[in-house]
């Protein structure tokens, strides 16, 4: 198959192209516009808690804090009481189904909150990943065995920013710039938005 039929047959919404820190290739399908944003999904919680792991070694975060010392919004959720680490280890103790097969799992109001997915007529549940953070209730105790969980990374999303005052974007730049010693990938120019 050609370029533009594989990119086809693998369900492609967006492709950048790099050659010497240039875009050379650039192309958006489906859902995604140009200028608009992507839902990263699973690449968030290798970044997120990469990041969060390099501002604990930093000191920028301490993680034997709690969420609530940094987002103080969160503190009446689940997250309130758990530990920085806890967080960045996915080993909080949510009610928060990902089963995408149940249309009751948390993940949907999740999603819809975020505007990701249209809201049902007459929706009246949180309107922001933010607001559904803070509705998050807790299941068991924190520290328990690791579970994949999305809304761990949006948390601690939310953490890096406060610790940060940067967005989870600058803070990536920031490290992966020539200047930081960090990036293999660094000599090949600047990261391509934040």
């Amino acid at each position: 198959m050609t370029w533009a039929q594989s990119l086809g047959a693998n369900f492609t919404d967006g492709i950048v192209v790099l050659h010497r820190g240039r875009i050379v290739y650039e192309r958006c399908f489906g859902a995604l516009k140009e200028g608009g944003q992507h839902i990263a999904q699973s690449v968030t919680k290798s970044f997120f808690g990469t990041i969060g792991q390099i501002l604990v070694a930093e000191g920028k975060l301490d993680e034997n804090a709690l969420v609530s010392k940094y987002v103080p919004e969160l503190k009446d959720s689940a997250f309130g009481d758990a530990t920085i680490r806890q967080l960045l280890d996915m080993r909080t103790g949510l009610r928060y189904s990902e089963a995408y097969a149940d249309p009751k799992a948390e993940v949907w109001q999740h999603v819809r909150a975020g505007g990701v997915l249209p809201r049902p007529p007459g929706y009246q549940g949180p309107q922001t990943f933010y607001e559904f953070l803070q509705s998050v209730k807790k299941e068991g105790e924190h520290g328990g065995a690791f579970a994949y969980k999305t809304v761990n990374s949006d948390a601690l999303g939310w953490v890096i920013r406060r610790a940060t005052g940067k967005s989870v974007g600058e803070n990536l730049s920031r490290l992966t710039s020539p200047s930081s010693g960090r990036s293999r990938f660094a000599p090949f120019g600047p990261p391509l938005r934040s």
